[in-house]
């Protein structure tokens, strides 16, 4: 019997001895694809195959950028209500394999870095396609962005919060593809977005970008290099200059504020353009003037709110046409405005 309780004590022991190495372990995991752990978010990415998602498990700091280098794959990041944070010098997630479908939700993403950019598309990552849902996402340099020597650049940011510290947060110049800014804030010093391609669509009632830097005078076009960047304190600011794609900008809702020079500027280095040079606006509050850029059928009103933009009234239908009343009888129409 005595024997039987040593052996049991035993097997005990050496249990508790493998379930805490096993709770040791779990401390060092960051994250997982389905029942495989992984001790670093680059390592999952890495492993991870078309339709995974990577679920991260924990507050994340890590000294390299993140780089997703192989393309053709479907891949969510679910960041599960938590943060990662780089410490890289330039970026905190680098795109370089082409035809990515990339989805990052729910959680925050940031560096403190002086120079660094967010997430970045470089050359090659054509045919891609990135989803920021729920992300709140802060950076001392650029944002978002993308290259402008790219074709087939896909982006949405819905419902999320995106800054830039010290300079522009977006910046999309691809030879193609589309950006859609839903329902999220948009906050930066140079400007909220710069486009110099594509197809720019700001929609949301609850989307606000806002700029506060300094109005400057800008003769570019922008060529490249971090020296002549726009810095232009404009909260949308449209240029052209590459001369091989089209540019076009919907604004259809929300809030466009430029502190201290104009909410939306399309600045033309064209003198006769062979591509579509198009800004539209449909609908959305501005902190300035927008009239020369308002679609036909819409009107600008200036209100304690801003310059409001809506569609123009052609007349009012109601609720009804006629009625059968009595001294003393009371009826409240409908009225819909055309």
């Amino acid at each position: 019997m005595k024997k039987l309780i040593s052996m049991f004590l035993c097997f005990m022991m050496t249990f508790s001895f493998f379930g805490g190495a096993s709770n040791v372990l779990a401390d060092n995991v960051v994250a997982s694809i389905g029942n495989k752990n992984y001790e670093t978010m680059q390592e999952a990415i890495n492993q991870a195959k078309d339709g995974d998602e990577i679920v991260q498990l924990a507050d994340i700091e890590e000294g390299s950028k993140l780089e997703f280098k192989n393309g053709g794959k479907n891949i969510t990041w679910n960041m599960n209500g938590h943060t990662y944070e780089s410490i890289d010098p330039y970026d905190v997630l680098k795109i370089s394999g082409p035809k990515l479908t990339l989805t990052i939700k729910n959680g925050t993403l940031k560096s403190e870095q002086s120079e660094s950019y967010g997430v970045y598309a470089y050359t090659g990552a054509d045919n891609l396609s990135l989803l920021l849902d729920n992300i709140t996402f802060s950076t001392p340099d650029q944002t978002v962005g993308v290259q402008g020597q790219n074709s087939n650049q896909n982006v949405t940011i819905q419902n999320s919060d995106i800054t830039s510290v010290k300079s522009t947060a977006i910046y999309f110049p691809p030879k193609s593809g589309t950006l859609t800014i839903d329902n999220s804030t948009v906050t930066a010093v140079n400007q909220s977005i710069v486009i110099k391609g594509g197809n720019v669509i700001i929609c949301g009632d609850n989307t606000r970008l806002e700029t506060t830097g300094e109005g400057k005078d800008y003769d570019g076009p922008y060529q490249g290099g971090s020296m002549n960047f726009p810095k232009t304190g404009n909260a949308i600011y449209v240029e052209d200059g590459y001369k091989d794609r089209d540019i076009k900008l919907t604004v259809e809702g929300g809030t466009i504020i430029s502190e201290k020079n104009q909410a939306v500027l399309f600045n033309s280095f064209e003198k006769n353009p062979s591509h579509t040079r198009e800004v539209s606006i449909t609908g959305g509050i501005f902190s300035s003037d927008v009239n020369r850029y308002l679609a036909e059928g819409i009107q600008l009103t200036q209100t304690k709110e801003g310059y409001v933009a809506n569609p123009i009234a052609t007349g009012i239908i109601l609720n009804k046409t006629s009625a059968n009343m009595q001294i003393g009888d009371s009826l409240t129409l409908k009225a819909t405005v055309e």
